[in-house]
């Protein structure tokens, strides 16, 4: 899967997202592919994918689909290594890093 020539816009709250990550020690890498970010702290890589929470349903409380590009899609599929983590803020970035587990509103990809 070649990500060499994928562009996107970021997300509105994906800079407020870094700037509070960074704040806290941990590592933040943004990357410009399928996933936004590459997120190390305590001797462990987290992916990450930010969504503005205005494509939170309102029914489910989770992301919708209709947020992710096919090719997000395809690699949240295809993706062999950790999971892929699609959230809406820092505060589900720290319960994944604190927990090891998803919070409810976060969407594990495999």
């Amino acid at each position: 899967m070649s990500w060499s020539n994928y562009r996107k816009s970021v997300d509105k709250v994906q800079l407020q997202i870094v700037n509070d990550l960074k704040k806290m020690g941990i590592s933040v890498l943004p990357i410009n592919c399928e996933i936004d970010l590459v997120i190390g702290y305590n001797g462990k890589n987290y992916l990450i994918e930010v969504k503005d929470p205005e494509y939170i349903s309102k029914k489910t409380g989770k992301i919708l689909q209709s947020a992710f590009t096919e090719s997000q899609k395809k690699l949240m599929s295809e993706w062999l290594g950790d999971a892929i983590y699609a959230v809406t803020s820092s505060s589900e970035i720290i319960e994944i890093i604190a927990n090891g587990e998803i919070p409810e509103r976060a969407d594990k990809r495999r």
